[in-house]
């Protein structure tokens, strides 16, 4: 997962319920509290969708046009390109550097 997309969901885990669902932040919303542009966020968010580390409702009320996303969080399944054995496996052998 690259920085910006962890640096997004980090700060949308911020907007959540303890159980980690619920969260409806605005784009504008992530947007101001993770000094990102609104298209990154939207860029990121999508990202993490598309790779299974994030859930996407929409939340839509009657006839007022109104509507949002709604987020919860969740892990890929195990042995896709992006589950989260394999994020961990990336990151430890990254840390490692060249020379080790």
């Amino acid at each position: 997962m690259r920085p910006p997309t962890r640096h997004a969901l980090l700060v949308l885990s911020l907007y959540m319920r303890p159980d980690g669902r619920g969260a409806w932040p605005s784009y504008d919303t992530l947007s101001a509290a993770s000094a990102l542009s609104r298209r990154a966020v939207i860029k990121h968010i999508n990202h993490a969708v598309a790779d299974g580390w994030l859930v996407r409702h929409n939340r839509r009320r009657g006839g007022d046009g109104w509507a949002s996303n709604e987020y919860e969080i969740a892990i890929p399944q195990r042995g896709t390109k992006h589950s989260a054995r394999d994020a961990l496996c990336e990151t430890n052998n990254g840390a490692r550097g060249a020379g080790n």
